[in-house]
C-alpha cells in the first residue's frame, strides 16, 4: 500500500458536507459565510496567491463546523453529551472521562478543545467529499471573487496583477496536477475528450489546468478552482467563465 493512503472514516463527514453545502447553494449570508475565511488575515492571502493543501475550503470546513458545534455545547446543556460524543467517535478521537451527562458543565473548555480538535479531523475526508463536486466548487469559488474584486494593486502589490485580478503562479505543482487529472478521470471538462493517453495517445501532450472562474474576473490560485482541460479548449476559453455539468460514468 503507498505510504500516501489514509484510513477516513466518512461517517460524520457527510454531515459535515452537507452543512457546508447548503452554506454555499444558498447564499443568503455571504458575509456571514466569508466570515469563516477571513479575507483580511494574511492566510486568506498566502492561499489565493499559490495553491496550498491545506486550501480555502478546508478552512471553512473547519471553522463553519466548528461554530455550529460551539452552538451546540453553549446551549445544549448537559443534554449534548451523547451528540458530543458520537462526533468524538466519529473523529477517531479519545473520549474524556468527564465527557457524560451531568459533567459537561463543569469542563465547557475542554468541550470547547474537543469540538475543535474534532472538526479538524473530520475535515480532511470532508473536503475530500466537496473536492470531487465541481459545481460546489464553482459556486465557492464566486462567493470567493466577490471578496477579491475589491481588492486594490496598490494595497497588495505581491500577490496582484491589477486591482481585482491576482497573478498568474509562474508554474502549478506536481500534487495540484496530479489531484485534478485523477478527479477529474483524466478528461477535459470542457469537450470529454480523453487525456490520459491509453485511449488517444496523441492527446496525453495536451493536458492543462484551468481556473473555473478565471483570474482577469477576480478568481484565485486555491486548488479548489481548477478543472482539467486540453489545449484546445482552453485556448478557445481564454478568460471566459465557461464551465460544463459534471460527466461521469455510472457504474452499471
Amino acid at each position: 500500500m503507498s505510504n500516501k493512503g489514509k484510513h477516513w472514516n466518512f461517517c460524520f463527514a457527510y454531515s459535515f458536507a452537507a452543512r457546508v453545502v447548503s452554506a454555499i447553494e444558498i447564499p443568503t449570508e455571504e458575509e456571514y459565510l466569508i466570515d469563516f475565511i477571513d479575507p483580511g488575515s494574511t492566510e486568506f492571502l498566502r492561499k489565493i496567491s499559490l495553491p496550498q493543501k491545506d486550501t480555502l475550503l478546508h478552512d471553512l470546513i473547519r471553522n463553519l463546523n466548528y461554530s455550529d458545534w460551539e452552538w451546540i455545547v453553549d446551549h445544549g446543556g448537559d443534554d449534548v453529551s451523547n451528540e458530543l460524543h458520537q462526533l468524538v467517535v466519529g473523529a477517531e478521537i479519545s473520549v474524556p472521562d468527564w465527557l457524560q451527562q451531568g459533567r459537561i458543565g463543569k469542563h465547557l473548555s475542554e468541550a470547547y478543545e474537543l469540538v475543535e480538535r474534532a472538526a479538524g479531523s473530520i475535515a480532511e475526508a470532508t473536503f475530500h467529499l466537496l473536492f470531487a463536486d465541481r459545481s460546489f466548487l464553482i459556486n465557492f469559488q464566486r462567493i470567493l471573487s466577490t471578496h477579491v474584486s475589491t481588492m486594490r494593486a496598490e494595497d497588495y502589490p505581491a500577490i496582484m496583477e491589477k486591482d481585482g485580478v491576482i497573478k498568474r503562479p509562474p508554474s502549478l505543482p506536481n500534487w495540484l496536477r496530479n489531484a485534478v487529472f485523477h478527479r477529474d478521470k483524466g478528461r477535459c471538462q470542457l469537450c470529454f475528450r480523453d487525456l490520459t493517453g491509453l485511449i488517444t495517445p496523441q492527446y496525453e501532450r495536451e493536458i492543462q489546468l484551468d481556473h473555473m472562474v478565471p483570474l482577469n474576473l477576480s478568481g484565485t490560485n486555491d486548488p479548489t478552482n481548477f478543472q482539467l482541460v486540453c489545449q484546445s479548449c482552453n485556448t478557445r476559453k481564454k478568460d471566459k467563465y465557461l464551465v460544463e455539468k459534471p460527466f461521469t460514468f455510472p457504474y452499471w
